[in-house]
């Protein structure tokens, strides 16, 4: 395995999102997106526990964008889909009784599903919580579905209510990190 590697169920909830949202072309057009810019990836073979390179996450994400011409908002939302199809936020689904105890295990589920980067707690009070991402060369479409993604965890799984997810700093723009901000009520 590359060390650099992510979880091939970070694809399969994506392509289910896919399916339900765009229908069966979905899937077809992003891997024509893929098989274009030259990645090799059969969609249609991907498992939930194969390991893939973490460069064949970023390029399906491109993919995405560019294939069904979608914008942040979209890919935003496929982010916060992905937290209702992942095998490892179900399995951990009984922690996460508030968005204070999924900032909690948030490095833990990092490393179930990324070989590469680190996730740290920065802050964890009530109402409000911040997580970085040190090390982890992704791009800026990476980051608005981690946005995406963390406020699925706080809307969807923690039943919170006005969850906001803010970017703060980003490495795309010249900060040495990611920090994402949360707010919400329980």
């Amino acid at each position: 395995m590359n060390e650099n590697c992510c979880k091939g169920a970070t694809f399969v909830s994506n392509l289910v999102y896919l399916k339900r949202i765009v229908g069966e072309t979905g899937p077809k057009k992003v891997q024509a997106a893929m098989d274009k810019a030259g990645v090799k990836l059969d969609l249609g073979k991907i498992s939930e526990k194969d390991w893939l390179p973490i460069e064949t996450r970023l390029a399906f994400l491109e993919a995405v964008k560019k294939g069904l011409k979608w914008d942040d908002k979209r890919i935003f939302s496929m982010g916060t889909d992905a937290v209702n199809h992942s095998a490892v936020i179900k399995l951990l689904l009984g922690y996460f009784l508030s968005v204070n105890t999924a900032i909690k295990f948030s490095p833990e589920i990092w490393v179930r599903n990324y070989t590469c980067g680190e996730m740290v707690i920065v802050t964890n009070e009530m109402g409000f919580g911040r997580i970085a991402l040190n090390n982890f060369k992704g791009t800026p479409i990476m980051c608005v579905y981690l946005r995406g993604f963390f406020h699925g965890v706080g809307a969807s799984l923690a039943k919170a209510k006005n969850v906001q997810v803010r970017e703060d700093k980003c490495q795309h723009r010249g900060d040495p990190r990611c920090e994402y901000t949360f707010t919400w009520v329980d």
